[in-house]
């Protein structure tokens, strides 16, 4: 058949033989279920899904064996798999292989994993969502950005871990390995294990920031958490990283999140957190502490900060807390010392630095040193 489009109510397809579609299946309203075989109309082999602009247009693909050798993901279609084969055959060598030419949403309703030679593809200035129930959902694959030659290419493109569901979405690809996109925007719980993620889109703030991390009510919930565990994360453009409503960033187990040209907004007219632990290790610009009330950053044993500059924004109006355990502070420049809140703040009335059991912060605690790793002056309030 040419198109398959689900007008109302929800539909469910069935059977032995493949069900080929040349056009592209339009999900109009409500919910369609394929649960026998899906298969290609067209002479390059892909399958295409499509909706229109409600974002709750849901198709749900059970099949185990179906043979399109690419699928597109078009408008606002919420496209759900529940196996990496209702994708299609899996390609013999990584190959682009899923396509974003809109604004989908990938989900998944439990485990589930895409095989690696499944490259996914953003089109330029457009917007994926991913969220899983439970999980994790994990992406072992590439995801691209349309026409990226590299990490220093600015694009419009976006990720985006969805606040409509709290699972763990993990991106994967293995050492070695780059992602490269735009923005990413993490509202649920995202985890960076493996490769490098590019992220290479001019940086504003809020939505516009190369990475946004947005939390919701407190920092025990389950939206707002990016975790570097392992992985790396790489911002190739200068201006922001924004956390706020509680959002978190973890860096630990050696991961990495390398932004010599960023300023960390932490706290932006809401609380965050940034914690750095065993072998993680960040590099930045400029570190603002606060920006709000319970902006707090951690610096704990294992964990290595380097940072030109360690400041308030010269609009703040509430403490911030920098909690030294254990960790390292280094000036990114070794011919100077840190420059430790030069704004002209009273940092003692502003910024609490302090162990988190409440002893001193000098000693072991917290040591400071230059670009080649010799002490230097760090003079903390």
């Amino acid at each position: 058949m040419n198109d398959l489009t689900i007008k109302s109510a929800d539909y469910s397809f069935s059977g032995n033989g493949p069900l080929a579609v040349a056009g592209a299946i339009n999900v109009k309203a409500g919910t369609v279920s394929f649960r026998g075989v899906l298969a290609s109309g067209r002479a390059d082999g892909s399958l295409h899904f499509s909706a229109d602009n409600n974002f709750w247009r849901i198709a749900y693909i059970y099949g185990t064996a179906n043979t399109q050798t690419s699928t597109y993901l078009e408008n606002t279609v919420l496209f759900a798999p529940s196996n990496d084969r209702a994708l299609g055959t899996v390609p013999a060598t990584p190959t682009d292989n899923i396509f974003i030419t809109g604004t989908p949403t990938l989900f998944a309703s439990a485990n589930f994993t895409i095989n690696s030679n499944r490259t996914i593809k953003i089109s330029s200035g457009k917007y994926f969502n991913t969220g899983v129930n439970g999980g994790p959902f994990t992406y072992k694959c590439r995801v691209v950005a349309e026409n990226s030659p590299g990490r220093n290419f600015s694009t419009n493109t976006y990720l985006n871990a969805s606040a409509n569901w709290t699972g763990l979405v993990v991106l994967d690809p293995g050492a070695g390995v780059t992602n490269a996109f735009g923005r990413l925007q993490v509202n649920s719980q995202l985890k960076v294990a493996s490769g490098v993620t590019y992220l290479t889109g001019p940086g504003g703030t809020g939505t516009s920031a190369s990475l946004y991390v947005n939390g919701k009510t407190d920092f025990g919930s389950s939206y707002g958490n990016l975790t570097v565990d392992g992985g790396e994360v790489y911002v190739s453009q200068s201006l922001y990283v924004d956390l706020r409503n509680y959002g978190q960033v973890t860096v630990t187990n050696g991961g990495k999140l390398y932004m010599p040209n960023v300023h960390w907004l932490n706290g932006h007219g809401s609380p965050a957190r940034l914690t750095i632990a065993d072998r993680g290790e960040v590099t930045l610009s400029n570190l603002r502490i606060t920006q709000a009330s319970k902006a707090e950053v951690l610096l704990n044993e294992g964990g290595l900060l380097k940072t030109f500059v360690l400041s308030v924004d010269p609009n703040a109006t509430f403490k911030g807390t920098f909690l030294f355990n254990g960790g390292r502070l280094q000036s990114r420049d070794g011919r100077r010392a840190l420059s430790v809140f030069p704004e002209g703040h009273d940092a003692r009335r502003e910024v609490m630095v302090r162990r988190q059991d409440g002893g001193s912060p000098y000693g072991r605690v917290a040591t400071c040193c230059d670009r080649n790793g010799a002490r230097t002056q760090c003079a903390l309030p």
